[in-house]
């Protein structure tokens, strides 16, 4: 499986959101929801598919222990003794809790935000297959020409926030990685300023060529 891409132009952003909230199907709506909390939150989809309802809807903070530090282990599957997992706080956009306001507005709040279908009895979230398909089908619909994911969704907001407030440092600490280098390779900056370097090198073509006399 090849690696995924941030949604690196808002217009693409704004073409996805426009693009699922006209659709008008209970699918289409599923995706659209699915969309928004994860450019907004920046979650894992482990995580994200945990929420409930009230997690969000009225809420400005989410504190929760991230699915991937809530059990520190050894090289050979033995847990740390003592481990105590560190629990992560985040701020709920004011956009996103009118978003999950109006579309949950019949749902209660022990309720899952994404509740899976198949097994609606069961009480379960979504599985991570279906969010996959979602994320693919979402690429075609909106016409994007690179391939989509999960972890676009957490990539995206992640540049899209560097690209606004060039912290590093902030965003880090919200994805728990190890070092900056680490941020801005997952988030895509890296490929980016790659390209800017080699896109300026002193060495291309600066117009000192008459191309068409090789070509007599």
């Amino acid at each position: 499986m090849g690696k995924v891409e941030p949604i690196r132009k808002m217009a693409d952003v704004y073409r996805i959101e426009d693009t699922l909230f006209k659709l008008g199907t209970p699918r289409g709506d599923r995706m659209f929801l699915l969309f928004e909390v994860g450019i907004f939150l920046g979650l894992r989809i482990g995580d994200m598919l945990k929420l409930k309802v009230g997690d969000i809807r009225g809420k400005d903070t989410y504190t929760f222990v991230p699915e991937k530090t809530d059990e520190r282990r050894h090289k050979d599957g033995t847990p740390y003794k003592n481990y105590r997992p560190k629990k992560l706080t985040i701020t709920i956009p004011a956009e996103l809790r009118k978003v999950v306001g109006e579309m949950c507005r019949d749902r209660s709040d022990d309720e899952l935000l994404f509740p899976s279908t198949h097994q609606r009895k069961s009480g379960r979230p979504m599985s991570r297959q279906t969010a996959r398909r979602m994320m693919a089908e979402i690429g075609k619909l909106a016409g994007l020409d690179y391939r989509v994911g999960c972890h676009t969704l957490r990539k995206t907001f992640g540049y899209q926030i560097y690209r606004q407030h060039h912290d590093v440092a902030w965003l880090q600490t919200w994805f728990q990685h190890s070092s900056p280098s680490v941020t801005l390779i997952y988030i895509g900056i890296a490929d980016d300023e790659k390209k800017a370097v080699t896109d300026r090198m002193p060495f291309q073509d600066r117009g000192r060529f008459d191309w068409s006399i090789k070509r007599r």
